[in-house]
């Protein structure tokens, strides 16, 4: 499901579909697993940064790299730069 309002999604939305596309001045995917992560796996490995003093919270590397090992071509072009950024 897209949305370009967040008033209009709903818990129900989170449920109900793998992705929801928030279509905003970004975009952004919202999703409670990706590929074979779920969230409350990347959950118990997530780092918080501080983006231009807001926190967010956002996925461990190791979870990032498993949950774009896919089938997908841009995916493995992830995994490896992914996997370049953590040896640094």
């Amino acid at each position: 499901v897209c949305s370009s309002d967040l008033k209009e999604l709903t818990p129900r939305d989170l449920i109900e579909y793998v992705v929801v596309k928030i279509a905003d001045e970004v975009t952004v995917d919202v999703s409670t697993h990706a590929w074979k992560v779920e969230y409350r796996d990347a959950e118990a490995t997530h780092v918080t940064l501080d983006v231009e003093g807001v926190r967010v919270p956002c996925i461990g590397i190791d979870k990032l790299i498993e949950s774009k090992s896919t089938y997908r071509e841009h995916d493995r072009l992830d995994v490896i730069r992914l996997a370049e950024l953590k040896r640094r």
